[in-house]
């Protein structure tokens, strides 16, 4: 053997749709020169072969010749070494969780030349995503989208943090657990003003009568958890959290609701989040006694902000209100912007790069049974706030048949989306384009996590979570986009 191949893996312990780096040394421990390339820069090679160990399969991957990319060996002397830093998911397509052995080949002097590394374990665990929150990284328009969820294949629970880019085909390109999170825990992450973005977030979530928060300040770092004991009283985090930078580091500000155990209270409460890690409540707006059927908050780029949320009234009767909140921190007083005749189920908001939010409503109206009609209202409000309803989507619908779930989404320019189940019927996507089209039969019964995510174009793409593997796309026709999502 003229060469000798080492291969170190960065993290060996990794979770099925996470990303490690791995380094690849050859050594001429002949006597002659060979002719080889660098790890650094070749395209072919390494290859790696991975071996399962429990169900004893045995591949070898290789990425393909690129046209664009001409590869000429140079003469490697005796006693010379070179390396190359590769990410593993590029060469790699874990099928299943688990144990599994992992070999660099290297090839030298037209592949006359061959050996392999000594083998490295490595454990790939499983991931059963629960509670997903997904945001844009810029606040408004983006490719590159940020979550937070909560692993419950690692009892009780993982806080995951992970990182997706729709530019191309949608893959993972980063994903970090956080530290341990019950199970019933639903995790809300940050955004920047509209047109930001970076790498540090804040995050929040509730675990019983204790708000726990804290801020990731890069993708490697594990999150520093605050408590903050609040009373027993029914309350919700308004997603998303908000975070911007100040003068001492990364602070972060929030609204939750919060009733009372009478139920004759409802209010928006603010709380700015400290570069220090502390919670500071701010101002508040009284909402009258119901609580929000649905609510999010937009931050423009501005620095204010604003909550959309929609109210019961009486009969089938809902309006959709908003308040504003100045850059420091005054809000406004309530405003009605529209009422709604019918069952309310499900909204969402997206602001433009302009600052125009756009929202939509999924309603079903009002009327005899088998004669209502389910629409999704869709309207716009500009960045100098004046309101103004748009289109009304009809979705088809039997007659009789009523929403056993939905997930309503809206692209920054104003296009909605949803999926739908119908008690007694499987999963479906509609949009305008391409109407009401049934899911593939894998997950037409899904009932972990799906999300709608849109392209900067606005065209949606479906995130769907898949039990022990992580998350998998879809497009808005239901053809599967680059699965398992590794990048």
């Amino acid at each position: 053997m003229s060469l000798k191949v080492e291969l170190t893996v960065e993290k060996t312990d990794l979770a099925f749709d996470e990303n490690t780096r791995f380094e690849v040394t050859i050594t001429n421990v002949g006597r002659e020169s060979v002719m080889t390339m660098n790890p650094a820069d070749c395209w072919t090679l390494p290859a790696l072969r991975v071996v399962s160990i429990e169900q004893g399969l045995d591949r070898i991957y290789r990425r393909d010749p690129n046209l664009f990319i001409e590869e000429v060996p140079s003469p490697l002397l005796p006693g010379q070494s070179l390396s190359g830093t590769h990410r593993l998911l590029t060469f790699v397509k874990f099928q299943e969780p688990g144990e599994y052995e992992i070999s660099a080949l290297w090839e030298w002097n037209g592949k006359v030349g061959r050996a392999f590394s000594e083998p490295v374990h490595v454990t790939i665990r499983a991931m059963r995503p629960r509670h997903p929150h997904t945001v844009s990284m810029s606040g408004g328009p983006a490719a590159i989208f940020n979550s937070v969820w909560v692993n419950v294949a690692t009892p009780p629970g993982s806080l995951t943090r992970s990182r997706y880019d729709l530019i191309n085909k949608p893959k993972t390109v980063h994903l970090q657990s956080l530290g341990q999170i019950g199970p019933s825990a639903e995790p809300v992450l940050s955004v920047p003003i509209n047109g930001g973005a970076s790498d540090r977030q804040w995050i929040a979530w509730f675990e019983g009568d204790e708000l726990r928060f804290g801020r990731v300040d890069d993708l490697t770092e594990q999150l520093d958890i605050k408590t903050l004991p609040l009373s027993p009283v029914p309350k919700q985090i308004v997603p998303p959290l908000n975070h911007q930078p100040g003068v001492a580091g990364l602070e972060g500000r929030f609204f939750l609701w919060q009733g009372n155990v009478e139920g004759d209270i409802s209010r928006f409460q603010a709380v700015h989040l400290t570069t220090r890690g502390d919670a500071e409540p701010g101002a508040n707006v009284m909402l009258g006694r119901l609580r929000p059927r649905w609510m999010e908050a937009a931050f423009p780029s501005n620095g204010s902000a604003q909550i959309y949320f929609v109210l019961p009234t009486q009969g089938e009767n809902f309006l959709l209100q908003a308040v504003d909140w100045s850059a420091d921190g005054e809000p406004s007083e309530v405003k009605k912007l529209a009422q709604f005749d019918g069952e309310f189920h499900g909204g969402a908001t997206a602001l433009a790069a302009d600052d125009t939010l756009h929202g939509t409503l999924l309603v079903l109206e009002p009327g005899p049974e088998a004669a209502r009609e389910l629409g999704l209202y869709c309207w716009k409000r500009s960045a100098a706030g004046q309101f103004e309803a748009s289109d009304i989507l009809l979705v088809p619908r039997e007659p009789m048949q009523k929403v056993d779930r939905a997930v309503v989404g809206v692209s920054s320019k104003g296009d909605p989306a949803l999926l739908i189940r119908f008690q007694g019927s499987d999963w479906q996507f509609y949009d305008e384009q391409h109407g009401l089209v049934p899911l593939p039969a894998e997950i037409a019964q899904n009932d972990l996590p799906l999300e709608l995510l849109f392209l900067i174009s606005g065209t949606p793409v479906i995130k769907y979570a898949v039990e022990n593997k992580g998350f998998y796309y879809l497009s808005a026709a239901g053809i599967p986009v680059e699965t398992p999502a590794h990048g």
